[in-house]
């Protein structure tokens, strides 16, 4: 997890937040696979540079799977994504109060 829960807002700035989790879902439904790698990529960049290792980690995951061409792997691995994403927009959300 990431020590500084304020970067999510860097990162949900530079990628339109819970948009990416969406433009990935939709790619791996229509089976465009350069998308959902490029996608990942520019997530777990992103994630990278302001300290959410574990988002970075899990987005790598994503990009792995396209490679290795596991599709089948996608979705479950998007959950994991999301979810981390989830319990991080949760734990700033706390933060903030």
């Amino acid at each position: 997890m990431a020590k500084n829960l304020s970067n999510l807002g860097g990162l949900a700035e530079k990628l339109g937040g819970e948009n990416i989790i969406e433009s990935l879902k939709e790619a791996i439904q229509k089976k465009d696979y350069q998308t959902v790698e490029n996608t990942a990529r520019s997530l777990g960049d992103a994630a990278s540079e302001v300290g959410l290792d574990d988002l970075s980690k899990l987005s790598g995951e994503v990009v792995s799977a396209v490679k290795e061409k596991r599709f089948g792997d996608l979705n479950g691995l998007l959950e994991k994504v999301k979810k981390e994403y989830d319990v991080i927009a949760a734990k700033l959300s706390e933060a903030k109060k």
